[in-house]
């Protein structure tokens, strides 16, 4: 058997045949943002986490189908999973892999695999989680790969659909019709993404000056009495110079604003997290020097701790 590759499900919002045995429902009030199929094609399934350098999967070829669901309200991205889940096990699908962005590896997980575009598909690096399930049915073997996220009070479900060549006209039965029994119980949104903005780090460095800033002291003070937040620290860089390089300064930073709010500031490590994306998400212009100063940067992103 050769596992196959990821196309787009293309399928109406309701009242759609299903061909393969594979029904997720979701609660009322779903948006389809995104449909789109491919009756031959291939695509990279992870089945572990990101190390050395690569993310561990196998090539997929055949039927290829992929949907973008977005969702309002207030559950995380467990319980927004969690549903999905229950009703692939109930229909003979077994977990292949499964896992939450620090368990993933982060951005070089999430740039690893294979995302449908944003505005449709947002992926927060903060608040993320993957899996891939298998069936073996009459037809053939299908394959499922699901991305959760969640930003503000929006989630956003990606769910791939994987079939042997046999299964080219298949599609996953998606449906809003009516309240579903797995609709997720409320959960605290994220409560926001900030900039650092006070921190001044020399160019090209990661080494924090040991002067106290106003934005650490008040995440930390955040922190300390709310011990059930967490925070996502995130690594900027202007687009200067060699990306790799600014890649791994943009960590190097989110690192050292970790180590001083854990070290000097009383954190619970616990509550913290860091990874950097260099200069792939600018909010100026890299063509002058006060957009460039902007680009670089720490952000934090503020949320539940389930």
């Amino acid at each position: 058997m050769k596992l196959l590759a990821i196309s787009a499900i293309s399928l109406a919002l309701a009242g759609a045949s299903p061909i393969l045995a594979a029904s997720v429902d979701f609660p009322n009030g779903a948006t389809l943002a995104l449909s789109e199929t491919s009756t031959a094609d291939s695509l990279r399934v992870a089945t572990g986490p990101y190390g050395y350098g690569h993310v561990p999967g196998e090539t997929a070829e055949g039927a290829l189908s992929r949907q973008v669901w977005h969702l309002d309200g207030t559950a995380d991205t467990l319980q927004l999973l969690d549903p999905i889940r229950a009703q692939l096990s109930a229909q003979g699908y077994d977990v292949i892999y499964e896992c939450s962005e620090r368990e993933c590896g982060g951005f070089d997980f999430r740039f690893a695999i294979d995302v449908a575009s944003d505005p449709e598909m947002h992926v927060n690096l903060g608040d993320f989680r993957y899996l891939t399930a298998r069936t073996d049915g009459e037809d053939g073997e299908a394959v499922l790969e699901i991305l959760v996220s969640r930003l503000g009070e929006r989630g956003f479900v990606q769910i791939s659909q994987i079939g042997d060549d046999g299964l080219s006209d298949g599609s996953v039965a998606l449906s809003t019709m009516g309240d579903s029994a797995a609709d997720p119980e409320p959960a605290p949104a994220i409560v926001e993404t900030r900039i650092l903005t006070d921190l001044d780090f020399p160019v090209g460095s990661a080494e924090l000056p040991e002067e106290g800033y106003d934005s650490l002291d008040e995440l930390a003070g955040i922190l300390r009495t709310t011990p059930g937040m967490s925070a996502m620290l995130v690594g900027h860089t202007d687009a200067s110079g060699d990306r790799a390089a600014n890649l791994v300064l943009s960590r190097e930073r989110a690192k050292a604003v970790h180590e001083r709010l854990v070290s000097e500031l009383g954190v619970n490590p616990d509550q913290l997290g860091w990874d950097g994306v260099g200069p792939l998400s600018p909010i100026a212009s890299n063509d002058n020097e006060d957009g460039r100063k902007k680009n670089r940067r720490v952000e934090v992103i503020l949320t539940p701790t389930r």
